[in-house]
């Protein structure tokens, strides 16, 4: 089974907790980390993320900063089998893992991290008014 944790600082879990419920219904297999906040330790949330794993199971890890602290406690499980951390995420590669079926390899995260990366655009006044017949999306 493919399990998700989603650490990130303050409250932004929360908010995309919020964002997939609403897109994709609640979700048993996701956890979310809100770091630094109301005196939780986050050392003992990640702990129980990792024993509450089996042999099996799949862990996606969604950290937000790459190098900052939340991202610094995680990259240590990376070493564990079936354990994939993506850093600096948007709510597309989390939504394109949360709906995908089988399991995933080190090459198919890299394509969808490439893909999730082509979901940052920046949107000009200018290319607005060339597409005004056309469709822009």
């Amino acid at each position: 089974m493919r399990k998700i944790l989603i650490a990130t600082h303050g409250y932004l879990a929360n908010g995309v907790k919020s964002s997939i419920e609403i897109l994709c219904g609640v979700k048993n297999n996701i956890s979310y980390i809100n770091a630094y906040v109301n005196d939780n330790n986050i050392e003992e949330e990640i702990d129980l993320f990792f024993k509450n794993l089996k042999p099996n199971d799949e862990a996606v890890i969604f950290t937000d900063l790459f190098g900052g602290s939340v991202n610094q406690r995680l990259v240590p499980y990376c070493s564990k089998p079936n354990v994939y951390i993506i850093s600096g995420f948007n709510l597309a590669i989390i939504l394109e893992i949360v709906l995908k079926d089988g399991s995933l390899s080190e090459e198919e995260i890299t394509k969808l991290v490439e893909h999730s990366r082509k979901q940052l655009v920046y949107i000009k006044k200018e290319d607005l008014s060339k597409r005004k017949n056309e469709e822009f999306f």
